[in-house]
């Protein structure tokens, strides 16, 4: 009898070991999917940063250097992610996509909250970087008038002195 309910006993455990293996096959199924999901994304994110920083020079290269370059905007990109995920969620309706998509667009929500934060340091950067521009002129015009103001008292007191020295003759 004890042999029998130790017999039933493995008999459960193997069962379950069974049904583990299986959970743990569909799991890395699942890791896989999301992986090459999240490479595409990886890659089509990197394809907009490329575009986006494309994009950002030939502004900059066309503004004139009076104006300061205008912010960019991520969220164009976003929406373009959002909705091709959305669109092959549509094409794979499977459980699998569905978490893959779920997981991939958690990290496309997280890396476009990176993304803006970095493009609005880049756009501080930028405005300081103009401003000390604008202040490092400004500097340099104010020295050359000083220069300027310096030559002209200058001209002006020697002027005076010649002014001055036939009247010491004459003494």
């Amino acid at each position: 009898m004890k042999l029998r309910h130790s017999l039933i006993g493995e008999y459960e455990k193997a069962q379950l070991l069974r049904e583990d293996i299986s959970v743990s096959e569909q799991a890395q199924q699942v890791l896989e999917e999301v992986n090459k999901v999240q490479s595409q994304i990886l890659q089509q994110l990197q394809a907009i940063q490329k575009e986006l920083k494309t994009n950002l020079s030939e502004v900059e290269s066309a503004l004139p250097p009076s104006t300061p370059p205008p912010k960019p905007s991520t969220t164009t990109a976003i929406e373009v992610i959002k909705k091709h995920s959305k669109h092959e969620a549509q094409q794979n309706p499977t459980p699998t996509n569905k978490k893959a998509t779920q997981l991939a667009q958690k990290q496309v929500q997280e890396e476009a909250k990176e993304i803006k934060k970095a493009e609005q340091t880049l756009c501080q950067a930028q405005e300081e970087l103009f401003f000390l521009e604008k202040k490092q002129e400004l500097e340099e015009a104010l020295e050359e008038k000083e220069k300027n103001s310096k030559k002209i008292n200058l001209k002006k007191l020697t002027s005076n002195d010649n002014k001055f020295k036939p009247n010491l003759n004459k003494l």
